[in-house]
């Protein structure tokens, strides 16, 4: 029987990668927040940033369970971008943020 099992470099990898995919779409959703002027989805992106937050902390302790070190808790040249090209969109219209944030999500 071949296992198609993974070596620890490679899940450390993978949960880091994970990890800074949620750093930094936690990042996207408060750029969003910031830029949209309804409360009402103001406070539902907050319910959705603080499930990217709890992400973060559970999959931070998986790679430190398995001896990875820690995403640093910013950006990445990628998150850079997104969160650039929402506070763009969404200077004009709260409209334009979600658009925007739709779009880097996907």
């Amino acid at each position: 029987v071949i296992q198609n099992q993974k070596s620890p470099k490679e899940v450390i990898k993978s949960l880091q990668d994970l990890t800074q995919y949620e750093i930094d779409a936690s990042a996207l959703i408060g750029q969003c927040v910031q830029n949209l002027n309804n409360e009402t989805l103001k406070s539902k992106l907050q319910t959705v940033k603080n499930e990217f937050e709890k992400n973060i902390g559970d999959l931070s302790a998986l790679v430190k369970k398995f001896g990875g070190s820690i995403p640093p808790y910013d950006k990445d040249f990628k998150g850079y971008f997104m969160t650039g090209y929402a506070a763009m969109r969404g200077a004009f219209s709260d409209k334009g943020a979600l658009n925007a944030l739709h779009t880097n999500l996907k």
